[in-house]
């Protein structure tokens, strides 16, 4: 009897942690039926998606991810969505899961930063070698992203893609000078790094690089595109 009596506390415990834990969330609506729930301060632990008459459960994008950072954009920069209440959703969507976060259930792309060491397997012997050949084993990486400013301003929202990577700086300035004419809305940043090998593998360092929240580029590309340089 006892036992039915502290299971029976526990589940309404349970209960209503999870309640203040559904209203503790900001929820919004967009006009293509995409449920997002904004968890921490404007999102700062992730957010949670759910299409409605498409999706069996819901997701969770971590922040900091590109599926984050783009609707997140959507919702706090342009307001293209409209803000809701979770009893609206009653009987549309399944319950939100009692754990926050919860583990990311689909594929997304972290920034720079947060990467594992890459495998040397990975990485060629060339640019090992060019790597270790560096005081203290760091070598700098000028990395080249493009941003189309009228997505920017009209579009889905602020995304600085990975272009291209080089050794050197006056090499990346002279890439975006020559190799493309000027548009409108093109925009080109260029982030300094630097690539440093251990045992455990190569690693992007990007301490001092002003890396921004809408960069998105990893350190697969950056070996790739670097050894493809190395005569």
């Amino acid at each position: 009897m006892k036992r039915r009596v502290l299971t029976a506390i526990r589940s309404l415990f349970d209960s209503a942690k999870h309640a203040i834990l559904t209203r503790s969330i900001e929820w919004y609506r967009t006009d293509s039926d995409l449920i997002l729930g904004f968890c921490g301060k404007k999102g700062s632990w992730g957010v949670y998606r759910y299409w409605l008459n498409q999706s069996d459960t819901w997701e969770f994008c971590h922040a900091g991810t590109k599926e984050w950072d783009r609707y997140h954009q959507k919702v706090y920069w342009q307001g293209r969505a409209d803000p809701i209440k979770f009893n609206e959703l009653k009987n549309k969507v399944p319950p939100i899961p009692r754990k926050l976060p919860p583990k990311a259930i689909h594929d997304v792309v972290h920034l720079p930063e947060k990467e594992a060491p890459l495998p040397l397997t990975s990485v060629t012997n060339k640019l090992l070698e060019r790597i270790n050949a560096c005081p203290g084993g760091r070598l700098p990486a000028f990395v080249v992203l493009m941003e189309d400013r009228y997505e920017t301003v009209f579009g889905d929202g602020c995304y600085r893609d990975f272009e291209s990577a080089f050794f050197e700086d006056s090499s990346a300035q002279s890439h975006i000078k020559n190799d493309f004419k000027p548009h409108e809305f093109i925009e080109f940043h260029i982030r300094k790094v630097h690539l440093v090998a251990s045992e455990n593998g190569v690693v992007l360092d990007t301490k001092g690089a002003k890396i921004s929240p809408f960069d998105h580029f990893w350190l697969q590309q950056i070996c790739d595109d670097l050894a493809a340089k190395i005569v």
